[in-house]
């Protein structure tokens, strides 16, 4: 193998990495042209793929003697060249402030079922856990819950706001064929000032079928003051 510049390589791969990041930048992936990897959290778009095909093939002609690892893969020349992009291009949700909004009471038992719980939606389906792509809150209820409406959140959980916080944004939801229920378990017809609250996105099939597998993740009931 011929002794290869180095400042050479550098700026080749700089170079393609900014021709890469402008494909994906003007394609806009859609969710509805999306595949999946090794499980539902693993996504793949076909922006992915364009990207992949550019990377390697790119590298390949100008690097012919090295072989190609990408990340989570073995050595190979042949393999595709796994990569691993953020689902947020894939719902519009590509700025968020916070991953995670705990709530202004850190204490007491209605603290401890959003810990355990948010644990628990995050954690390996191995240790019995939801393997979720993400956790994203606005700080806001009613922006959450219009975030589920416009479909770039597919599920807000909460418990603690009040019946102003929801009421419009639940509106909102509800006209955009979302369902709005209790964040406890079983709670199908939640008082608007009950305080809890789990809301689905609009889709043609299964809004119940997750609102119950969701509730199965949740660790204890809420028991907000109404």
């Amino acid at each position: 193998m011929a002794q290869q510049n180095l400042k050479e390589i550098h700026d080749s791969l700089v170079a393609l990495a900014k021709k890469a990041g402008d494909l994906v930048m003007t394609a806009a992936p859609s969710a509805t042209t999306s595949d999946t990897k090794v499980n539902s959290v693993d996504l793949v778009t076909e922006t992915d793929v364009a990207v992949e095909k550019l990377v390697a093939d790119t590298l390949r002609e100008k690097y012919p003697d090295y072989n190609i690892r990408g990340q989570g893969s073995y050595r190979n020349l042949t393999t595709r060249l796994p990569l691993n992009p953020s689902p947020e291009p894939l719902t519009g949700l590509d700025k968020a402030l916070a991953a995670v909004e705990w709530g202004q009471d850190r204490s007491g038992p209605n603290y401890e079922v959003k810990w355990r719980t948010f644990l628990k939606l995050v954690s390996a389906k191995e240790l019995d856990g939801a393997m979720v792509h993400g956790q994203r809150m606005f700080g806001s209820a009613a922006l959450n819950l219009c975030a589920v409406a416009a479909g770039q959140l597919d599920v807000y959980w909460e418990g603690g706001p009040w019946a102003w916080d929801f009421a419009a944004g639940k509106l909102i939801l509800e006209e955009a064929g979302g369902m709005f229920v209790g964040g406890n378990p079983g709670d199908w017809e939640p008082a608007l000032d009950g305080r809890t609250v789990l809301a689905v996105r609009g889709a043609p099939s299964g809004q119940k079928q997750l609102i119950e597998e969701f509730w199965s993740y949740v660790v204890g009931r809420f028991a907000y003051p109404s």
